[in-house]
């Protein structure tokens, strides 16, 4: 076992800790238990750890086969199988078999068997819609395609005589027939996904492969004009000749073939001088999409393969690339800025895909070591594509000038000397032209170009830096006012120019005396231009342009000297202080802010100098008596000036910093200046108080592996000033609560006076600000254990392994978490009362802050925020980034590697931490707030606290079922005239996904829903309350997947289960087996008890349950819920009607895709003679034999005349009424087609057998 070499560069040959062994040991060992156990807690739980793992370990051999065969038992061979959980284990089993190796290839091919994987697919296919949930199983469709692609190199034949590519045409083509669309591109796709790579050394492949080209070539035709159909084949054309060209193989086309090839790729882009496309389209009412998930082929991805086999089958002895140029040639005056049509979207993906991949086939044979695309060609076609790309950017059409761009980066790098025309093309149509869309055309090319024309680390760029360099930062200015208030298409491309170009321009060329004056006054040019834009621009357009701001001046900034970097931030905090916009807080904070952290502490110092003696306190009040507004921008400066500062500097700084927080949060008249000095707070707690991720400064070597393994710095020895400072404001909420809850006002100074109302808002907004921004020093990691477990009677205890990175904090850090939460306690007292001090701001803010507690306050924002320290190698938060002395050579360490490293630890961090809440007395108090919150009469407090209490439950692992019960109840017993706000409150949670999920593996909880929500809906009509109850019956339905399991066994003969393990997991089956079909049977027979008399809302939604519960196959359908649906087939009202018909197949099962007949396999047509085992049936698919009730209550109804007379008039007034428009024009008769074939489909399924329904039908 090892690490992961993009984590880990210098420990690959390193041992890994004996703990990681053991850790990969107990996952196989867990995986394999569970199988034996048939026990899918425990199942998830290893499933889980195995997650973690592969992230930072490469398995051994050995692990590796353990976990494939494991998984694979899991998946395709569980003695219950449960489709959700298959979605859940697939990734892993595709990340196993992705990323093995090539040595390890042999061992695999023992476990990989296509027929498993064939079968697994076509169950899943043919599974009727209705008795599963469509997006678990569509989740799992697309799993199992990508299990398939990855592994299907590794498919061998499985029949003697036969090699694995003839064995899957045998298998595929004879069921090819052009009579039946449906069935004829699914098994082409199917095809194309199983075909395995050819071996072009192996003689009785390549015949195989020969023989399947004629077999394309005639199948071809069979029809004209469908994406997915030419898709598929050009995916089978394009391995197989890439598979020739990696191997060095001979040619399997011949020309004849090629120019057929290079014919319907001319007629598939549908410009006149193709040959018109007479055949007929598949119709849009066949309903491919249902068949595989990947069945919608967009135009870019049909010509990106078209691209790949043309490009792939270039080569000396081939006439592919002659053809190429005859097509660009054919069809070069449609790319023209004028001539637009239909088919410009085709003509636009063909050209950046074949640039694309050229450039690809050329990287990939770089790496190779081997030139084997021929030099002349690839020089004809480049320039054939280069001047075609030139008209494209100028189109009209924004997909036409988007793949020219494309096209152009791609051709830039394999032909550089094609920038000494394009940049001053560019540069000339930009200087020229007054459309507003051909400046974003050049200046979105000029941002794909910027990583090929900018690095000189390519000989072939060497010669051209100097003069791209030199066009670039000219036109840097010239795209300037591309920063538009009124474009925001023109702004984003020009904000993506400037990230490019400043992230990949060279530091060094940058600071050159020959750049770095005119970098130097772009710079300051921009920062202008970007604070105008953001002064000026609409709040709602503030919010979606943000990020896009950020991460371009970050770039920029990163690239400035210590001279722009003061000018730039002196002119930065001049424009803020001047322009008070409210609007733009949020924003000029984010520039601020992103400005400081690139600074060194020597810029930053003298700016906070100034503002800290300009803000300095003297007796509680400011020196200066300056306007509030102008206070609350000067803290917020300070707030954004103290990010770049160290942790050291603010220590300096304390005296002057706490008299400043202290006069600004006592300050009585101003809301403004009070939230001026909570950002100021949570900027001295960001850089005292958050964790940091450092190299070690022990180390002398860089490329060591104790240098690449972190540590953490917290804040406790070095420094005291956080904790000083959140004990003080701990203490000072604590008594501005007492004085909120014991007197009526409280009295300040300047004769104003806060409200109990005010005061307990600020306290509120306080205790936010410390909890959110103060978490690392409220954390205590004797609250996560290094290991979760979840005991589980009759089986092993779940052990979810957790990588705890930190130390153990003493006492008085667990005290302060009490503090907080027992003053969030005092506060929630007041939940529920008639206290006028809960507004609806208050209640929604309180809801925020519990939230914020129990997520341990740990804010993601600043956690990435630090990320971009690495930057620049200057500075990193409060330690150098390299140890002092350390020679360039130990610098060579990269910046970027070093950020993944620093990223990759961060996020197993939070998840350490974050995953689950901890369940003790406190947390038990606090989510029960936060639930009598989601209860609030304020529908703004409802909302917030429902969805802050459907997250927390997410995490309460130890408490989901017991709040489930708790919500359940609440909800459902109450009467006529209860609280309808408390009820749509819980009515909102239980919709909720996270609650739904707890209640859909639980029959008692299933039970008191459905009966609870017919008991409801009969007593409250309102439809805000019916709304609520139509949502919960989806959610119910489409969570409650196929099969959910009623009885539960464990496998026959376990492998790896101890005996006293399998037996007492054995005995819980069977006991979970019977309180289950108990809990079903008096959830059937309490449904059938509400009589037809009851409403037609109430009949649909009993109806509904009653169907869900009985699409299964486990247990014998009950006669009395057929007897329900076949009376209601006759009723009167519509809607039951169509329901019964669309229920009546679903729960009897008998509606499955017919099986393979003779015409698939010896029709006329057919291409291969058929070898496919058709009666080859899964067991667990086949349906529960129909007792004697069954037939008894479908003969009673078929026949009874009165019934079905009933039922043929109301279809055919379902189907045939005509309308008042139809009528007016005098048209007669009605087309009765419908009719004979549905009911002959509902007799079918009924009976069993084919029926014709002839003679005349009723209509009156």
């Amino acid at each position: 076992m090892k690490y992961k070499v993009h984590l880990f560069p210098s420990r690959i040959s390193a041992e890994v800790p004996a703990e990681s062994e053991r850790n990969i040991a107990a996952i196989v060992k867990g995986l394999q238990v569970s199988y034996d156990l048939a026990d899918k807690q425990s199942l998830r739980g290893w499933n889980y750890n195995l997650t973690l793992f592969l992230r930072e370990y490469v398995l051994s051999s050995s692990d590796r086969m353990s976990c494939i065969d494991a998984l694979t038992q899991w998946i395709f061979f569980a003695p219950n199988e449960n489709v959700s959980l298959q979605s859940k284990l697939l990734p892993n089993l595709i990340t196993l078999i992705k990323k093995a190796p090539t040595e390890e290839a042999s061992d695999i091919k023992k476990l990989v068997k296509w027929r498993v994987y064939y079968n697994e697919l076509m169950k899943t296919i043919q599974q009727p819609s209705e008795n599963t949930n469509a997006k678990i199983n569509g989740h799992k469709m697309v799993y199992l395609q990508q299990l398939v692609k990855h592994a299907r190199v590794y498919f061998t034949s499985t029949t003697n005589g036969q090699n694995v590519i003839e064995e899957i045409m045998y298998e595929f083509i004879p069921k090819l027939c052009p009579h039946d669309y449906a069935n004829l591109i699914k098994f082409q796709t199917l095809f194309a996904l199983f075909l395995p790579p050819v071996d072009v050394t192996d003689h009785e492949q390549v015949q195989s492969v020969e023989k399947l080209l004629g077999i394309i070539e005639k199948a071809w035709e069979w029809i004209g004009s469908n994406d997915l159909w030419e898709y598929q084949w050009f995916s089978i054309l394009k391995r197989i000749a890439k598979a020739v060209w990696k191997q060095r193989g001979p040619t399997l086309w011949n020309d004849q073939f090629l120019e057929k090839i290079f014919t319907k790729i001319l007629s598939m882009l549908d410009v006149s001088v193709a040959t018109n496309r007479s055949m007929t389209k598949l119709k849009q009412s066949l309903n491919i999409s249902s068949l595989l998930a990947d069945s919608h082929v967009k135009s870019t991805k049909l010509f990106t393969m078209v691209a790949k086999f043309v490009v792939y089958s270039i080569s000396e002895a081939s006439m592919s690339a002659d053809l190429l140029l005859r097509l660009l040639e054919l069809v070069r005056s449609y790319y023209h800025p004028s001539n637009g049509g239909t088919w410009t979207p085709k003509l636009a993906s063909i050209l950046s895909c074949v640039a694309a991949a050229l450039e690809k086939r050329k990287t990939e044979e770089q790496k190779l070591q081997a030139e084997l695309l021929p030099d002349v060609a690839l020089q004809r076609i480049t320039k054939a594509l280069f001047d075609i790309s030139q008209q494209a950017i100028r189109s009209k059409d924004s997909h036409m000038k988007e793949s020219g761009a494309l096209a152009l980066r791609s051709l830039l790098w394999l032909n550089p000397s094609f920038s000494q025309t394009l940049i001053p093309s560019v540069s000339s149509t930009l200087e020229s032209s007054t459309s507003p869309l051909q400046a974003i055309s050049c200046i979105n090319v000029l941002s794909k170009i910027c990583f090929l024309v900018l690095p000189n680390n390519r000989s072939e760029f060497t010669d051209y830096f100097d003069d791209n360099m030199t066009s670039l930062l000219q036109l840097l200015q010239l795209v300037l006012p591309g920063i538009d208030p009124n474009d925001s298409d023109k702004t984003r491309n020009t904000l993506a120019f400037f990230t490019n170009f400043a992230t990949l321009a060279s530091r060094e060329a940058l600071h050159s005396n020959q750049y770095h004056q005119l970098y130097h006054e772009w710079s300051f040019l921009f920062m202008q231009k970007l604070l105008t834009y953001v002064k000026e621009l609409a709040k709602e357009d503030l919010k979606s342009m943000q990020w896009k701001i950020r991460d371009c001046l970050l770039a920029v900034a990163s690239a400035w000297n210590e001279e722009t970097l003061v000018a730039c931030l002196q002119m930065v905090t001049e424009f803020i202080s001047s322009h008070t916009c409210n609007t733009a807080k949020k924003q000029f904070g984010m520039i601020l802010r992103v400005m400081a952290q690139q600074s060194s502490d020597s810029i930053i110092e003298k700016p906070v100098n100034v503002l800290v003696t300009s803000l300095a306190s003297n007796d509680g009040k400011f020196v200066e008596e300056a306007s509030k507004t102008k206070l609350e921008w000067n803290l917020r400066l300070l707030a954004g000036l103290l990010e770049g500062l160290s942790a050291e500097q603010i220590e300096n700084l304390k005296t002057q910093l706490s008299d400043i927080v202290r006069t600004a949060l006592g300050d009585s008249s101003s809301k403004e200046v009070f939230k001026g000095g909570l950002k100021v707070l949570e900027a001295i707690f960001h850089r005292t108080s958050f964790f940091y991720i450092i190299p070690d400064k022990n180390s002398k070597v860089i490329g060591t592996m104790e240098t690449i393994q972190p540590h953490w710095y917290e804040p406790g020895a070095q420094l005291t000033f956080p904790y000083e400072l959140l004990d003080s404001y701990l203490q000072l909420s604590q008594s501005k609560l007492n004085q909120v809850l014991e007197t009526s006002t409280v009295q300040v100074e300047e004769a104003s006076e806060l409200t109990e109302r005010q005061q307990l808002e600020r306290t509120l907004l306080l205790l936010h600000s410390l909890t959110s921004h103060a978490g690392i020093l409220l954390r205590n990691t004797t609250e996560h254990p290094s290991d979760l477990v979840i005991p589980q009677e009759g089986f092993p205890s779940v052990i979810i392994n957790r990588y705890s990175i930190g130390k153990h904090f003493d006492d008085s850090t667990y005290a302060r978490r009490e503090k907080i939460a027992s003053m969030l306690l005092q506060i929630s007292s007041l939940v529920g009362s008639s206290s006028p001090l809960l507004s609806a701001s208050i209640s929604e803010q309180l809801s925020s802050v519990i939230h914020t507690f129990l997520q341990e306050g740990t804010s993601v924002q600043h956690i990435t925020g630090k990320e971009f320290s690495y930057n620049t190698q200057k500075k990193i938060l409060t330690c150098p980034l390299y140890p002092e002395g350390a020679t360039n050579e130990e610098k060579q360490l990269p910046v970027s590697l070093l950020m993944q490293r620093v990223s990759f630890q961060i996020i197993r961090r939070m998840q350490a931490q974050n995953l689950y809440i901890c369940t003790n007395d406190v947390h038990e108090k606090l989510i029960q707030v936060q639930y009598k919150l989601s209860l609030n009469e304020y529908i703004v407090v409802r909302r917030k606290a429902q969805s802050c209490f459907t997250r927390e439950y997410t995490y309460l692992f130890a408490m989901q079922e017991k709040l489930a019960a708790q919500v359940l109840n609440n909800t459902f017993g109450v009467d006529a005239g209860s609280d309808v706000n408390q009820l749509k409150g819980n009515l909102y949670i239980i919709s909720s996904n996270t609650v739904m999920n707890i209640i859909t593996t639980n029959w008692k909880l299933q039970s008191s829903l459905m009966l609870g929500i017919l008991k409801i809906s009969a007593l409250f009509q309102r439809p805000s309350i019916q709304k609520l109850i139509y949502s919960i019956c989806t959610s119910f339905s489409a969570l409650f997947y196929f099969p959910m399991p009623i009885k539960t066994t464990t496998v026959k003969a376990p492998q790896f289960a101890l005996a006293t393990e399998f037996a007492s997991a054995k005995n819980q089956h069977e006991i979970q087996s019977k309180e289950n079909v108990s809990a079903f049977e008096d959830a059937t027979r309490c449904l059938l008890a509400f009589p037809n008399t009851i409403s037609w809302r109430d009949q649909v939604i009993r109806n509904n349950f009653l169907c869900t519960m009985h699409k299964r196959r486990d247990i014998p359908l009950d006669p009395r819920v057929l007897s329900l649906f076949m009376a209601a087939l006759s009723s009167d009202i519509s809607i039951l009607r169509t329901f019964a018909r669309n229920a009546i197949p679903s729960i009897i099962d008998l509606y499955y895709t017919q099986q393979l007949t003779e015409i698939y396999e010896n029709w006329p047509g057919a291409l291969l003679p058929s070898s496919t085992n058709t009666d080859n049936k899964d067991p667990k698919t086949a349906p529960h034999p129909l007792d004697g009730g069954v037939f008894e209550v479908i003969k009673r109804f078929w026949t009874d005349e009165e019934w079905l007379g009933r039922v043929l008039v109301y279809f055919a007034e379902d189907h045939h009424i005509r309308t008042e428009e139809e009528e007016a024009k005098g048209l007669q008769g009605f087309d009765l087609s419908k009719l004979p074939t549905q009911l002959a489909r509902i007799a079918s399924h009924l009976l069993g057998a084919s029926m014709t329904i002839e003679g005349g039908v009723p209509s009156d």
